[in-house]
């Protein structure tokens, strides 16, 4: 997935504030084993990390270095992506704005609906798709807070618009793909090796799949029986693409298989915890794919 995520309580009232060192924690531990995950396909592509308040970090370098020119404030989902040959930085979002290679607002870069402007606190507010056949092209891919009705949607952002600096296309924006009050996306490389697989989940609890590919995003879903969750919570997936697992505010934690050449989600297996605070928000995979 193109996303680069930090965690934090949601509101007070339904998160205490003692779970916050526990989701950093976890967001390291996410964001390293997604890095792994995803390096071999995607080439250098995840080199650039954009999150948090001000948060850098470049990959290109051994060891990887701090950058300290980040514009980005969030405490939540947030996305970047780099050259997929150079590994240079192209652009980063907190899923309502959209900062350039020069830490600059995009002149179109304001007033996406990952979240509202104000609280920015959707699980997985924003991740960024190449477009298969284009190497101009990139979808950014919102989900917004629970709270709201502003569901999936997506924007295109075109590279050659502003100088080379990339801009969003104004008539490609905020494209709605799915109403839903779920925070979970997740993205995975399809079957064939070239197109992908955008997972959302409903607000019926059921997974849709939209099959991304040189056509461009096809908007009819796959859609497969989920089992009630919670709206936030990760939604994730192992690097084998055969496993997804999501948790939420409810004391439970399903897994299911997931075939990636025709997106179906099936087998659900869901583990009922008892929790002094029932939520469960960050998950993982270990990287052979054995260990939830």
């Amino acid at each position: 997935m193109w996303t680069r995520l930090e965690k934090r309580v949601k509101s007070s009232h339904r998160k205490s504030d003692q779970t916050l060192p526990l989701l950093r924690f976890l967001f390291l531990l996410f964001v390293a084993c997604n890095w792994i995950e995803f390096n071999c396909f995607a080439q250098k592509q995840n080199n650039q990390w954009r999150f948090g308040n001000g948060g850098g970090i470049n990959f290109n370098t051994s060891p990887p270095n701090f950058v300290s020119e980040s514009a980005i404030s969030t405490s939540e989902g947030c996305a970047s992506i780099a050259d997929r040959n150079t590994g240079i930085l192209l652009f980063y979002t907190n899923g309502v704005s959209v900062w350039n290679a020069s830490n600059q607002l995009m002149p179109n870069g304001t007033g996406l609906q990952g979240g509202s402007s104000t609280l920015l606190s959707s699980t997985t507010a924003a991740v960024i798709i190449p477009k298969p056949g284009s190497s101009n092209l990139y979808y950014i891919v919102t989900v917004d807070e629970l709270s709201s009705n502003n569901g999936v949607r997506y924007s295109v952002v075109d590279m050659t618009l502003d100088g080379g600096l990339g801009d969003i296309v104004t008539t490609q924006k905020n494209i709605l793909l799915l109403q839903t009050n779920y925070e979970k996306l997740e993205v995975v490389p399809a079957s064939d090796g070239q197109s992908y697989w955008l997972i959302a989940y409903t607000s019926e609890s059921e997974f849709a799949s939209f099959k991304i590919d040189n056509a461009g995003i096809q908007t009819a879903p796959v859609i497969s029986a989920g089992v009630y969750s919670w709206g936030a919570g990760h939604m994730k997936i192992n690097r084998q693409f055969n496993k997804i697992a999501i948790g939420g505010y409810t004391s439970n934690m399903s897994l299911f298989d997931f075939d990636n050449a025709t997106g179906v989600v099936s087998n659900p297996i869901t583990w009922n915890f008892t929790l002094s605070s029932p939520l469960i928000y960050g998950i993982e995979f270990s990287p052979d794919g054995k260990v939830l």
